[in-house]
């Protein structure tokens, strides 16, 4: 291109490029003062298309404004969270390296089973064990203790909050099981945890500049809020081209939040607070959720419109509905997914994986990150240094001394 402004992109497989490009160009700082600006009639000759690319801008605002609001309530545990992870990365795995293993070890004539621990989980986790091998079973946080006591063990895990309990990772068989995680997600964790963990990008200017000479395998996994989007994800990145949401209830049955077998002496939710409104249920019923919940599932609504030639299966057997899903109980899923399958290693395939750096990269990144205190230091000064000056050229503004103000501004910017 003649001018590094223009970015050109161009077909359906372009999407983890626009996904790249939107994080890079709408970020805390500028979301707010955005602007769309679409040609003369583009938006009805290509609908499809601009509704799609519009889609992705709410989705990464969205992504944003969560974001903020969690690091404005949580602002220190956020800051040692990130910076406890920064230096876990550096001898970690990339999600990179993690899809390219899982599409060249034929993934697309196979299902991935996302399983969540919503209520109806316990209506139907006995059947994931038919599955162990024939299909890659990818398991949030919380529902690894509901699997694990039924003894079905998944091939990854996922964890991507801050605030996650430790109580969910002290089941017999963690330890050692491949993890999907953040940059911001529970570093404690990491104390419990022996197996490989493979990290993302997920829109930080930071870590993308400290790994863009081995951007490509970090990746970026796009999420919608909930760990089980991140899952999504990967299984798209991964080039499966069945996947099954499993405990994906996005509601709350019965005012239940979980699956019975995740949390201990869980409350039911109060249906009568103003909070929570119906939408409809699988079976054309309704059924009470929340915005969190709702907005998870617009998400997911979203992401499944734009990849028309994956299948998207929902064997929750109950829940929200979640247009876009064939639905289905997880016995006809696994019916017609499984059956024929030859049985495939999917965990010894994701620990098979190599570390994101090697032994001279990691050196090199150690001393950039040693090197930090100092710049941070002279920033601080320089900012202090900054503040005064702007301090002494709105005093002269005020005066309306246009000749002193047009020094000052000279003086500012010859620094």
């Amino acid at each position: 291109m003649i001018d590094d402004h223009v970015l050109i992109t161009v077909g359906a497989n372009m999407d983890g490029v626009r996904t790249e490009i939107l994080h890079d160009l709408i970020d805390e700082k500028n979301y707010f003062i955005a602007d769309i600006v679409c040609m003369p009639q583009y938006d009805h000759l290509m609908a499809q298309a601009y509704s799609e690319f519009l889609r992705a801008i709410h989705t990464r605002v969205e992504q944003i404004v969560m974001q903020k609001n969690t690091d404005i309530v949580l602002n220190d545990e956020h800051i040692n969270t990130f910076w406890n992870n920064i230096t876990d990365i550096i001898n970690q795995y990339g999600v990179g390296t993690l899809t390219n293993e899982l599409k060249n070890n034929d993934s697309e004539n196979y299902a991935a089973f996302i399983v969540s621990a919503g209520p109806s989980l316990d209506k139907n986790v006995d059947e994931l064990k038919k599955i162990q091998g024939r299909a890659m079973i990818m398991a949030v946080d919380t529902a690894l203790k509901p699997l694990l006591k039924k003894g079905i063990v998944p091939d990854i895990i996922a964890s991507v909050d801050p605030h996650k309990p430790l109580s969910l990772f002290e089941s017999d068989g963690f330890a050692e099981l491949p993890m999907l995680v953040d940059i911001n997600y529970n570093s404690e964790i990491s104390k419990m945890h022996t197996g490989k963990r493979f990290y993302a990008w997920s829109g930080e200017s930071f870590i993308k500049e400290l790994f863009k000479n081995e951007f490509s395998r970090l990746d970026i996994i796009e999420s919608g809020g909930s760990v089980a989007c991140n899952l999504l994800s990967l299984a798209i990145r991964s080039g499966f081209k069945t996947i099954v949401l499993v405990g994906q209830d996005l509601a709350y049955p019965e005012g239940k939040g979980h699956s019975k077998l995740s949390y201990d002496n869980e409350n039911n939710i109060d249906l009568k607070k103003k909070k929570y409104y119906e939408v409809e249920d699988i079976y054309g019923g309704k059924i009470y959720t929340e915005n969190n919940m709702n907005a998870y599932r617009k998400w997911f609504e979203g992401t499944i419109s734009r990849y028309t030639d994956i299948e998207f299966i929902d064997a929750t057997e109950g829940g929200a509905k979640i247009n876009g899903t064939d639905i289905m109980t997880l016995n006809e899923a696994i019916t017609k997914c499984c059956n024929g399958k030859k049985t495939e290693r999917w965990r010894e395939i994701v620990n098979g994986c190599a570390k994101l750096l090697s032994e001279d990269e990691k050196e090199e990144k150690i001393a950039k990150l040693k090197a930090l205190p100092n710049k941070l230091d002279r920033l601080q000064k320089e900012l202090k240094t900054g503040e005064k000056k702007i301090k002494r050229a709105r005093k002269a503004q005020a005066k309306n001394d246009i000749i002193n103000l047009k020094k000052r501004i000279e003086w500012y910017n010859q620094d």
